[in-house]
């Protein structure tokens, strides 16, 4: 998320061209520096905010929710779930950004939410957060298992030791 942010707030001073995160995630991948990935979901904020603004918001209202507004969960969000769902075609989502960028080891992946802890009224939201941005999360390792079997044999790996 703020890759992304960061990438509509501060175009190019000269030239207006905005940062090609794909391209550094890309070089990062070949060189095998990539060794994690730190992930935060958000919504793009429609209309776009002034130039200069942070575009993604972490909370999401939901309808009949209890506690509105609630977070974001990991993999419900248009930078998680990439483009149509968010305007900009080069957010790809989660599932294309980790397929294209495989990461040397140690392979972690770290989940985050700035706004996952809950308030009096809803002392349970970090929690939620957590086991629902879990379980999308396991869905996507597990499709990468069953796709790649040089990743299938460091997982198993990782399971023995």
């Amino acid at each position: 998320m703020h890759t992304l942010a960061g990438r509509a707030r501060f175009p190019d001073p000269v030239d207006g061209r905005l940062f090609d995160v794909n391209a550094w995630y890309s070089r990062l991948a070949r060189q095998r520096r990539l060794i994690a990935w730190h992930v935060k979901d958000a919504d793009r904020i429609i209309p776009l905010p002034a130039p200069g603004t942070n575009p993604f918001t972490q909370e999401r209202v939901r309808p009949g929710f209890f506690d509105n507004p609630d977070v974001v969960y990991v993999g419900e969000g248009s930078i998680g779930q990439g483009y149509p769902v968010d305007p900009d075609p080069e957010v790809r989502g989660f599932q294309e950004t980790f397929t294209r960028n495989r990461l040397s080891d140690p392979a972690w992946f770290h989940t985050e939410s700035d706004l996952g802890p809950g308030r009096a009224t809803d002392p349970g939201r970090s929690l939620r957060w957590a086991k629902v941005s879990a379980r999308y999360m396991l869905r996507l390792r597990k499709s990468d298992r069953d796709d790649c079997e040089d990743d299938r044999y460091h997982w198993q790996q990782r399971q023995i030791a």
